[in-house]
């Protein structure tokens, strides 16, 4: 039987993090193929999803700053384990596993994947940083067998950073659960508006709520929910009350599983206000519970998922008048459900699961 080992840092609720998961379960479920999951950390919400066929083995390192220190601990676990195919999950992870891969002598098969658009971090724009990264990923991407990102403008975006050949990093998109005899159940007369990510800088909640305060003049009865965790939360908070808005707007909190079913379910329309995306696996979900998408125009994913305006709106990013004319357009149109739902069926955990099982097959190397 072939065994895959995929490598990620831990089950914290993140967008790469879910993908990994998403798959692992695909691979074990369906293909029969023995898989396990190394993580540094075994640690995060995530890993309640997980299947009980996949193995989980931790390298129990303490803190994401030292991810080089997994090398030797994954080297041992990859001589042992002797894997047929080797996933990677997001930079440095990228690196470390391709080293540990040659030093353990398994020959795996290995895909090295990234989930972001580089050039739009802020740590990037340190000139030190940004050779570093560049020059890491110029001289090891090579070495693995394929390279995937999550939309074709952030492969590119990554092929001209890193100086690699164009068209040399393959783009798959991620996996969605297709949500299947889910009906809207969102009360008529209230217009709740839904996001969903990390409360970070990158996802620019600030935006959004300043659009709502416009969205609110002319749809009274409408709502903001915000669905999430992090660093930015306190602020957000603030930002809230100081714009009087705060019996309108309700932090959720993280949520997984049926609880965050109930809330796509219960909203009307869903926003997205980031900076940038790599892909946007939360408006390909939304799509999957028939929920018009508003999202600003960013660097990359959003074009690629709503590709017409049969499936929403899109927006320059970081202009408030523009996002809340989006999102008031939004819940004005009426749209076709069952179009909204076929396209989220593009990426489907079958679809793209056996894009990846044809990557282990192919013979076309970087």
């Amino acid at each position: 039987m072939n065994k895959i080992t995929l490598f990620l840092p831990n089950f914290k609720v993140g967008g790469a993090e879910r993908v990994t998961v998403t798959l692992a379960n695909y691979f074990a479920k369906k293909n029969r193929r023995e898989v396990e999951i190394v993580v540094l950390r075994d640690i995060g919400e995530l890993k309640e999803e997980l299947s009980e066929e996949v193995r989980v083995i931790s390298l129990d390192i303490k803190s994401m700053k030292n991810q080089l220190f997994g090398l030797f601990k994954l080297t041992k676990i990859l001589k042992e384990s002797k894997p047929n195919e080797l996933i990677c999950v997001m930079w440095p992870l990228t690196i470390v596993g391709i080293l540990a891969n040659i030093l353990s002598g398994c020959n795996a098969k290995i895909i090295v994947t990234d989930h972001t658009t580089f050039s739009k971090t802020k740590w990037i724009k340190s000139k030190f940083k940004r050779f570093i990264f560049a020059s890491s990923v110029f001289i090891f991407y090579r070495l693995a067998n394929h390279s995937v990102m999550v939309s074709n403008n952030a492969a590119r975006d990554l092929e001209t950073l890193s100086w690699l050949k164009k068209n040399s990093i393959k783009t798959i998109y991620n996996p969605i659960p297709i949500q299947k005899n889910i009906t809207n159940n969102h009360d008529k007369k209230v217009k709740k508006i839904i996001t969903v990510g990390s409360l970070k800088w990158a996802k620019n909640h600030e935006l959004l709520i300043d659009s709502f305060k416009k969205v609110k003049e002319s749809v009274p009865d409408s709502e903001l929910h915000i669905v999430g965790e992090g660093e930015r939360r306190v602020e957000l908070e603030k930002q809230v009350l100081k714009l009087e808005l705060a019996q309108y707007v309700t932090f959720h909190g993280l949520q997984t599983g049926r609880a965050l079913e109930k809330l796509y379910s219960d909203s009307t329309l869903f926003v997205l206000s980031s900076h940038y995306e790599g892909f946007s696996m939360v408006i390909a979900e939304a799509l999957s519970f028939g929920l018009p998408v508003v999202s600003v125009d960013c660097s990359y994913g959003p074009r690629e998922i709503i590709n017409n305006t049969n499936l929403g709106v899109l927006v320059p990013p970081g202009n408030v008048n523009a996002l809340a004319e989006g999102i008031i357009k939004g819940i004005n149109k009426n749209y076709d459900v069952n179009k909204l739902k076929s396209r989220a069926k593009f990426f489907s955990v079958e679809k793209i699961g056996n894009q990846y099982l044809e990557l282990f097959e192919s013979k076309d190397e970087i």
